[in-house]
């Protein structure tokens, strides 16, 4: 089972399906003389970390002896528990992204060793593996960063490992795996011993000979070397075949290794030119072996020029779907995708290939192995990119984009087959005779997606084709028949699929302009599903149901629909009440976890927090101390005490929290960042900004989570916002944009993350002076969210909040006020007048009262507020220091400056409980003080506050910063005065 999780978290080839085939193909006794080989001696036996290249053509046989050399490697350290071996195959044979990517051998190689540690630390594997399933949940992929830190960690089990990668050359991007090496290398995580194969060419060699190892061995494939080898194989090939027509067994064997040049490749592909029926009859086989080119790619021209334009456009189609299929085809899978392709143009059933057919039609080049097929070697990709394939071709160019359309088309066209569509919607699954009634159907409905990401993005017919699937039986059969699929270990990349298609529908501008509502399609087959699944009440599994309709409400509460989103849950944890499996009270705490988060965002604390005390209590009672999902209940108890005005309680419990979650699953989890990240803003909220900026390390979490991961965009956004408080306005502002283009092309223009991105960006015009723009966008924006939402909705209100602000820098108070009254009377009427919103909001509308010179309502308001506080959120020193100082300009502003002198004093002190002197809640404070200072006339004292406030303001801010602008002004009218006062009294 542990295994079973592993291969399906990180989604990696069976390698050992591949080392089968090899061994079985490989003659015996070939690659001694490589294992004799003095260099590759020293390499294996001695003591430190070191490098072993296996240079050679292409065609030289490189891949077979790193085959042998993986076996004895095996078999040597088969007994020592100190000692791991772990390889990857690469293959520039298809498009397959899992064996051609550096990311793909980092998945492998972490695989490998995770496996073999199952069977020592059970523990360690299944925290590591359930992380990966974590960071799946939102991101399409595992990064590399976190994959790197769990190999490095999985290293640290063993003294020495080594390190097989075959045809580093076949890696796309083989820059970045010979890196990683070089960082595994840097990281002594145990002896590494790292045998390379590749061509000789693109610099490869000197690459590799430049890895920090304390010896580098490098041997060439040669002629010489490989003499040997070939005659071996052909005597071994040769023993059951007729060669008669080729002379005497001596001559035979010469003809067939003449002018091969110590190639393996030339020499195999004449031998299966006699074995696979490639020659026409009556064909002179010793003159035509004999007139057979000696370079490769005139020897691949050769074997296809013999068919004719008709036969050639049929291999045409074998080659566009081995190339470029997404994963190694069954033959089934190709003999269906060839019937479709034929029958789109005949009017007839095109006939079956069997398997010597698919050999013969492509000249060898094309191989089949255990019911799979694959090219013969890396190098006829390219020759089938260039060739000429006749008249009658399918395809003029063979170029990457048009091949992957043609693909993308077939593979949704077959799963959309009427026949199909009609059995799954009639049970609700997939039919029990898929592979044998629809060969290609698991493969399109897998991969054509990724097709159609690899295509070119620049017609509307094909995003409308797109949008007309999705809307249609076809659409929601394949919903259901992939969401019933992957349940069983992975469900979460659902949300990635719909931000796919998302992205992909937004780059294509004129279709996404032409159809607004296109960004609603995956909602609407979540709910789709869950209507058809109710619908058909007898066929109902709770195991398929519950997590539908918890993907129906995730969805709805991403577009901000809470009270729908509610009642699914509370749906989803009714029907789990029903299921007394583990399984059953697992799906149970993932809902309650979910209302949880949804309850949070209407600002629903009380209850949202007894939810999570309930599932400690449940915990608790079944001895389970360790569980996700009793940590994630207990981050949200963290998050819910930080929302709620509880600051210091937060910090305690999260620091408390983070340390118990770091010695469980270390620094690069994703619950431990997950904590990390609700610390920083706890700690941001009481204007903690230098311990915030330290937690919010965002080349970590871009390194672990992923650039684009939805909790990286989030912890991007928050670090805008720490540099807008610090008051650099440009550097915040261009994050908030770069965020906002991908919040807007993967989540769609109506996510609650998109507007509550535009609402930042709002907020960063406005401090550079584009306050109208920023008021006209969020009044366009407010408008079309009116339309979807009551006026009591949190996202309307908080848009009303932005616009109160941003009127009222703007100077228009009047409607300054009107939007602040409107968002205080509903929080009031929502949540109570107590509640941390409400408070927060009337505050807001009492500095828009100063504002408006309503000095004495503005001074009972905040009177009324600050007991409040005291008396609710005491320990909430950021918003009560607010409060303060806003009490203490109304009383400046009526003559009260005693008091408003007593106040400011207060204010400050509240400030620096929580910042360092040059935090700018100390310095908005400070300035505070000193105005009511010079107002009092106390010049001197005021004018020490200010070139405090000068200096440390110019140590943190752009000298243009209008902050700094305003500290110097200040600055200089307090020394006017002061000199004034002076003169006079002198």
């Amino acid at each position: 089972m542990q295994q079973m999780s592993i291969s399906d978290q990180l989604e990696v080839s069976d390698l050992q399906f591949e080392l089968d085939q090899l061994d079985y193909d490989r003659c015996p006794d070939t690659g001694i003389w490589l294992l004799e080989n003095q260099a590759f001696i020293d390499f294996v036996q001695c003591e430190y970390s070191a490098s072993f290249h296996l240079c050679g053509n292409p065609g030289s046989g490189k891949t077979f002896l790193s085959s042998k050399v993986i076996d004895e490697l095996r078999e040597y350290f088969a007994e020592m528990t100190s000692t791991s071996l772990i390889y990857f195959l690469c293959d520039g044979k298809t498009d397959a992204s899992n064996r051609r990517t550096s990311l793909a051998v980092l998945k492998s190689l972490t695989a490998q060793l995770l496996e073999r540690i199952t069977a020592v630390d059970t523990a360690f594997v299944r925290t590591n593996v359930e992380a990966l399933g974590m960071v799946k949940r939102k991101a399409k992929d595992i990064p590399e960063g976190q994959l790197f830190k769990i190999l490095e960690k999985c290293l640290r089990y063993f003294k020495k490992c080594y390190l097989v990668v075959d045809a580093v050359d076949e890696c796309d991007d083989w820059g970045n795996l010979v890196q990683i090496f070089t960082r595994l290398l840097d990281a002594n995580v145990c002896t590494l011993k790292f045998f390379l194969s590749s061509q000789k060419g693109m610099g490869i060699p000197y690459i590799i000979s430049q890895l920090p190892v304390a010896k580098n061995y490098q041997v060439d494939v040669t002629t010489h070397a490989a003499e040997s080898d070939i005659t071996r194989y052909v005597n071994w090939r040769v023993r059951t075949l007729d060669l008669r027509s080729l002379g005497s067994p001596e001559e035979a064997r010469d003809s067939l290794i003449h002018g091969c040049d110590g190639l393996f490749l030339l020499v195999r592909l004449r031998l299966d030119i006699l074995t696979k029926e490639i020659l026409p009859l009556g064909t002179d086989v010793k003159a035509a072996i004999s007139d057979l080119p000696s370079e490769i790619f005139p020897l691949y021209e050769r074997l296809l020029d013999r068919l004719n334009d008709a036969h050639k456009s049929l291999a045409q189609i074998l080659f566009i779907w081995v190339i470029h299929a997404q994963t190694v085809l069954t033959v089934q899978e190709l003999m269906e995708a060839y019937r479709i392709e034929l029958e789109d143009v005949r009017d007839f059933a095109a006939p079956s290939l069997s398997e010597s057919e698919i050999e013969g039609l492509s000249g060898g080049l094309i191989e089949v192995h255990e019911g799979r097929v694959r090219l013969a070697h890396s190098t006829v990709r390219n020759f089938a990119t260039w060739y000429n394939w006749g008249t009658l071709a399918k395809v003029s160019e063979m170029d990457q984009h048009t091949l992957n359309r043609r693909l993308f088309s077939k593979c949704l066209d077959y799963i959309a087959t009427p026949t199909l569509v009609s059995q799954v919607m009639s049970a609700l699954q997939l039919p029990s005779d898929l592979q044998t009634s629809w060969p290609l159907a698991d493969y399109a409905g897998r991969h054509w997606l990724a097709h159609l990401r690899l295509c070119s993005t620049s017609t509307a017919e094909l995003s409308k084709k797109i949008i007309k699937f999705i809307q249609s039986d076809a659409g929601l059969a394949w919903w259901i028949c992939y969401t019933n699929h992957i349940e069983l270990h992975n469900w979460w990349t659902l949300p990635e699929i719909s931000a796919d298609i998302n992205a992909w529908l937004h780059g294509n501008r004129e279709a996404y302009r032409s159809d607004p509502n296109i960004a609603d399609v995956v909602p609407a087959l979540c709910q789709r599903h869950v209507s058809a699944l109710e619908g058909h009440k007898s066929l109902i599994r709770p195991d398929f149901y519950i997590p539908a309709l918890l993907r129906l409400a995730g969805q709805k509460l991403d577009h901000g629909y809470t009270n729908e989103a509610e009642t699914i849950v509370n749906l989803a944890i009714g029907q789990s009440d029903r299921i007394s499996s583990i399984h059953g009270r697992s799906m149970k705490y993932q809902a309650v976890l979910d209302l949880t988060v949804l309850l949070r965002y209407e600002g629903r604390y009380h209850e949202a927090l007894q939810l999570c005390e309930g599932l400690q209590s449940d915990f608790q009672k079944v001895g389970d101390n360790s569980s996700r999902q009793l940590i994630s209940a207990s981050q949200s108890i963290g998050l819910i005490a930080g929302e709620s005005g509880q600051l210091a309680k937060s910090e305690l419990h999260l620091r408390n929290l983070l340390d118990t979650t770091m010695r469980k699953f270390g620094a690069n989890d994703p619950d431990s960042l997950a904590i990390v990240h609700a610390l920083a803003l706890t700690c941001f909220n009481q204007s903690k900004y230098r311990e915030a900026e330290r937690l919010w390390d965002i080349k970590y979490f871009k390194t672990v989570l992923g650039k684009n991961h939805p909790s990286t965009l989030t912890i991007t956004e928050c670090l805008a916002d720490l540099k807008r408080a610090q008051g650099k306005f440009g550097y915040s502002r261009q994050i908030r944009m770069e965020v906002l283009s991908l919040r807007q092309a993967r989540q769609g223009a109506q996510s609650v993350d998109t507007i509550r991105s535009e609402i930042g960006l709002a907020y960063c015009m406005r401090d550079q002076g584009e306050a109208a723009e920023a008021i006209a966008n969020l009044r366009r924006l407010l408008d079309t969210t009116c339309k979807r939402f009551s006026d009591d909705h949190f996202l309307v209100l908080e848009l009303k909040v932005a616009l109160a602000e941003l009127c009222s820098a703007a100077g228009d108070l009047t409607t300054a006020e009107t939007f602040q009254l409107e968002v205080v009377e509903k929080r009031s009427q929502r949540l109570g007048g107590r509640h941390i919103w409400t408070v927060s909001e009337k505050t807001r509308l009492a500095a828009i009262h100063l504002e408006q010179r309503k000095y004495q309502m503005a001074a009972v308001l905040l009177s009324e507020i600050r007991n409040v506080r005291m008396e609710e959120y005491e320990t909430d020193y950021r918003g009560l220091c607010g409060v303060v100082e806003l009490l203490a300009r109304s009383k400046r502003s009526t003559g009260a400056l005693q008091e408003a002198e007593e106040l400011g004093c207060h204010a400050l002190k509240l400030a620096r409980k929580n910042g360092d002197e040059d935090n700018p809640g100390v310095l908005n404070a400070m300035a505070n003080l000193a105005i009511t200072k010079g107002q009092r006339g106390q010049f001197d004292e005021a004018q020490q506050l200010e070139e405090r406030v000068l200096e440390l303001r110019q140590k943190t801010m752009d000298e243009d910063n209008p902050d700094v602008l305003t500290a110097m002004a200040s600055l200089a009218i307090t020394k006017r005065q002061r000199a004034s006062t002076r003169r006079h009294s002198s």
